[in-house]
């Protein structure tokens, strides 16, 4: 049976690892964090009065992680532990209200097997979790990597910092790293500061689920990279700005299932992994629904495939925007429908209020058909109220086998033509 280790066994059994952490009574950099008391860490100062003295942290090493754990605040502490290096987590690992941890240069937490991490901060700023630097430099430090089978949860948790290296061989970087399948949901999140992307999820079957209001901000790359899958989770509510990339990079791939992407104030930028395919492609029996007011950047020659339910929800005054990263004519692929059912018709591709910009400069297959909106094969489509702009080609709407199955009504173009209904 895994035994149950708290803070009171840690100080008072042999639990305690000594190595490389601050000297009793000492300081070893500038504060950082929003629990517990003084730091010794980078950022700001933890709010007054959250600690009782300055002892110092008790520290933990990798092989303090293989069972189960608890980490308890001891409100003596203004740091309760301090991570001397890369901690495999093997167990269960839960973190308690007003916990602050921090990480010599080059540790992090890497969630492994059957292992997964529970941080459990509480609504006030005393009560949140902390996980920051020991130094002065949020970016000395890997961050947190989730490669388990288990469910893992932030909540009420402020990370800083991290993705200064990587857990493995793939290279991937971020405050936090979502792995092989891993799953997490964030509540109440503040991650800031990382050398890379603040989350990372690389497993396209990742689950990841967001609550609450969460902060994304200051990393070196983007607030969030993911696959198209785990693109609805995100929360209009939230910010994402003030990063070196301020959008939410989306990687080609499939939408499988229904999902939902909300406005948000930073674009979904679709963009190109280890060569793939350009596309971002709604799948057979699944749903997409942009919401009004959306923002989608394609980087060159990306695009968006359809080929289950799919609808740009625009609104009057609060469009969704379709755009390439790079200014100019024809720089993205544009939107492709196309109903593989055996039933003609039975699909939703539905275009209102939407402004497509930039599209046309790529064709989706061998036949070479550019437009803003290309409509393929017996297929029925509504672009109606959209404005089209800098295309690549002289036709807006491509549907040279639909005929008199689009509606293109309220729609304009500054290219030759608005619909092309002929082969």
């Amino acid at each position: 049976m895994r035994f149950h280790l708290t803070v009171l066994t840690l100080l008072t059994s042999a639990c305690v690892v000594t190595g490389s952490g601050p000297t009793p009574g000492t300081d070893s950099g500038t504060g950082s964090g929003t629990g517990g008391g003084s730091s010794t860490g980078g950022g700001p100062d933890l709010p007054a009065g959250c600690a009782t003295d300055d002892q110092p942290p008790i520290e933990l090493g990798s092989s303090k992680f293989t069972e189960d754990l608890t980490l308890v605040d001891a409100p003596e502490r203004p740091v309760d532990y301090l991570v001397t290096d890369v901690a495999n987590v093997k167990g269960s690992l839960t973190i308690e209200p007003g916990v602050v941890i921090e990480f010599a240069p080059g540790a992090g937490l890497y969630i492994r097997g059957d292992g997964s991490v529970h941080s459990l901060g509480g609504s006030g700023e005393c009560e949140r979790v902390v996980l920051r630097p020991q130094s002065g430099d949020p970016r000395d430090w890997r961050g947190v990597m989730l490669q388990g089978t288990a469910p893992n949860e932030l909540r009420n948790t402020d990370l800083i910092g991290g993705g200064s290296e990587a857990f493995n061989s793939n290279g991937d970087l971020g405050s936090v790293i979502l792995w092989a399948g891993a799953a997490l949901t964030l509540e109440n999140v503040r991650i800031s500061d990382s050398a890379a992307d603040g989350l990372n999820v690389t497993g396209t079957d990742s689950v990841l689920a967001i609550e609450g209001q969460n902060v994304f901000t200051g990393h070196a790359l983007a607030p969030m990279r993911l696959s198209p899958n785990q693109a609805s989770a995100v929360q209009g509510g939230d910010m994402h700005t003030g990063n070196g990339l301020d959008a939410i990079v989306v990687y080609e791939g499939r939408v499988e299932g229904a999902h939902t992407w909300a406005a948000l104030d930073v674009p979904y930028q679709i963009s190109t992994k280890n060569g793939g395919p350009g596309v971002v492609t709604v799948s057979q029996e699944s749903d997409l629904m942009v919401e009004a007011g959306a923002e989608l950047t394609f980087e060159a020659g990306m695009g968006l495939k359809c080929e289950g339910n799919t609808t740009l929800a625009g609104a009057e005054g609060n469009p969704v925007r379709l755009r390439g990263v790079e200014p100019g004519a024809g720089t993205w692929r544009g939107v492709y429908f196309e109903d593989t059912t055996d039933t003609p018709w039975t699909l939703t591709f539905d275009v209102n209020y939407a402004q497509i910009d930039g599209a046309g400069g790529t064709a989706f297959n061998s036949n070479g058909d550019l437009g803003g909106v290309i409509v393929w094969a017996d297929t029925q489509a509504s672009v109606t109220n959209t404005d089209f702009s800098n295309l690549g080609t002289d036709c807006a709407v491509n549907a040279p086998y639909s005929g008199d199955k689009i509606d293109v009504s309220g729609s304009t173009t500054d290219s030759a033509s608005i619909l092309c209904d002929g082969p």
